[in-house]
């Protein structure tokens, strides 16, 4: 149902969302997702954001407790704030044994909510897996701060990783070895004052294959 043109027949969120209801015979999460995303329902229709029309095309889609759903950008227009609040929501629908498709471009959205990924491009399918074997695949990579006396390439042979940035002071090291033996390695250099080593993401796992599927 596209909310943006039907809730204009409406007065009031509220109206609207008991009409669906009843259309449905029942929405026991109303309430719930109500208060969850913070949704006033004595708004008028024709004064909502396009944030606020999102929130409640949200809690229309979900208010009846489907088993399945599928959902095509469905963060668009909210803040961060309800973004998080959309991931928890799904995140507990999924717990409670129910089947979702989300379609997004926010892969750090994909990543909280998903445990399966395809990756379509013009129509076919370039890459498909569980998200725990596709982020296996990204390069595992150290940021460090860059260290007074040594030469990059000395730091890279020290540590048998590949450096491939170099800005601020900090490089960026790529090596494939266990995190725990790296770890291990760098704590031991007293030239080295501090580093980080981040969670792999899918945005490293994808734009490299989407940008050598694109040549």
């Amino acid at each position: 149902m596209n909310v943006n043109k039907f809730l204009h027949s409406f007065s009031s969120i509220g109206e609207y969302l008991h009409y669906i209801a009843r259309l449905r015979g029942g929405a026991p999460l109303l309430d719930d997702l109500v208060a969850e995303f913070n949704v006033d329902i004595s708004r008028k229709t024709k004064e909502l954001s396009k944030g606020n029309r999102q929130k409640v095309s949200i809690v229309q889609a979900l208010m009846h407790d489907p088993e399945l759903i599928i959902a095509d950008e469905p963060t668009s227009g909210l803040d961060p704030l309800m973004q998080a609040v959309f991931d928890e929501t799904i995140r507990n629908f999924i717990k409670r044994g129910k089947t979702v498709f989300i379609s997004s471009h926010i892969l750090t959205e994909v990543q909280n909510i998903c445990d399966r990924v395809t990756v379509i491009k013009e129509g076919e399918i370039i890459t498909s897996g569980l998200v725990d074997d596709l982020l296996a695949q990204v390069p595992k990579k150290a940021i460090i701060k860059k260290a007074n006396g040594q030469s990059i390439a000395d730091i890279a042979n020290i540590l048998n990783a590949k450096v491939e940035t170099e800005a601020n002071g900090k490089l960026a090291l790529y090596f494939n070895y266990s995190t725990k033996e790296f770890a291990k390695k760098i704590s031991s250099l007293d030239f080295i004052d501090d580093f980080v080593i981040p969670e792999p993401n899918l945005e490293e796992y994808f734009l490299p294959l989407y940008q050598k599927k694109g040549n």
